[in-house]
């Protein structure tokens, strides 16, 4: 009797473990769809953010200043390139436009760059404020 009594406990105890396995595996099984409900939302916020990132860098895409420039003939040329813009955004005008009219790209473009000086000392003597009075 002893022996048939243990091994109907171990029986009991086999069973036991196969509820276990089962209700674990359910658990996890339930948890591994919660998780990947949770992972889709967050591939669809992914894509929201993305198409509004998208937008965003568009509108800043069409913002940016281009990277070449026309020379400009005049002082109205030049006050025209450079109005509405910041005073960073004119420097960077006045970078690229000195290098698309690099010397060393043509010979010919020392003469659009004696012109340009030309036209932004005229600009400083422009924005100058006038002498008060005499001095």
């Amino acid at each position: 009797e002893i022996v048939g009594g243990e091994e109907g406990e171990e029986e009991e105890e086999l069973g036991d473990e196969d509820l276990e396995l089962e209700e674990s595996g359910a658990a996890k099984a339930k948890a591994g769809e919660e998780e990947g409900k949770k992972k889709k939302k967050q591939e669809e916020r992914k894509a929201e953010l993305s198409a509004e990132e998208r937008r965003k860098r568009q509108q800043q895409a069409a913002e940016e200043l281009p990277y070449t420039f026309v020379m400009p003939q005049d002082a109205v040329g030049l006050h025209t390139l450079l109005a509405g813009h910041s005073r960073s955004n004119q420097r960077l005008i006045l970078q690229r436009l000195r290098a698309c009219y690099a010397l060393a790209l043509a010979a010919h473009h020392r003469q659009a760059l004696e012109k340009l000086f030309a036209l932004l000392l005229q600009r400083v003597h422009d924005l100058a404020p006038s002498p008060s009075g005499p001095g």
